[in-house]
């Protein structure tokens, strides 16, 4: 819903591509046409309210639209901490360590784990990593 907020556009839309509601989550066989940002700047300008509508867009003035060299989708951005080194990271550890229960080899990743050498910018770990709880 952030992304509908910030690109001006209706509900259940993509803010990157003109792709049809039927068509999401389908693999196209050829990329959609990003969206016309200049092209909403100028029917919003215009008062063209009714394309506007057909192209799904808020009849707002979206200050990004107005932004040169600028592609607004590329402007947010998935939060990254959260997404993917926190969310992806603790399921993939979750895997492995399981994995490593049932073949028996925790106890040596623990080891391994509480023995990682110094590195710069790298903060070496005081504990068994079944014991790390963040």
């Amino acid at each position: 819903m952030e992304n509908v907020m910030i690109h001006g556009i209706t509900s259940h839309r993509c803010p990157i591509c003109i792709a049809p509601l039927d068509e999401f989550g389908e693999l196209p066989d050829a990329p959609y046409d990003t969206r016309p940002h200049a092209r909403y700047a100028a029917a919003y300008h215009n008062s063209d309210v009714e394309q506007l509508e057909s192209d799904e867009v808020k009849n707002v003035n979206n200050t990004l639209w107005h932004m040169p060299h600028c592609e607004p989708h590329e402007i947010v951005r998935a939060d990254t901490l959260h997404t993917l080194l926190l969310g992806i990271l603790i399921h993939l550890m979750k895997w492995v360590q399981e994995f490593l229960e049932y073949v028996g080899r925790m106890t040596i990743f623990d080891h391994i784990w509480f023995r990682l050498p110094h590195f710069p910018g790298f903060t070496r770990p005081n504990k068994a990593y079944r014991s790390v709880t963040q």
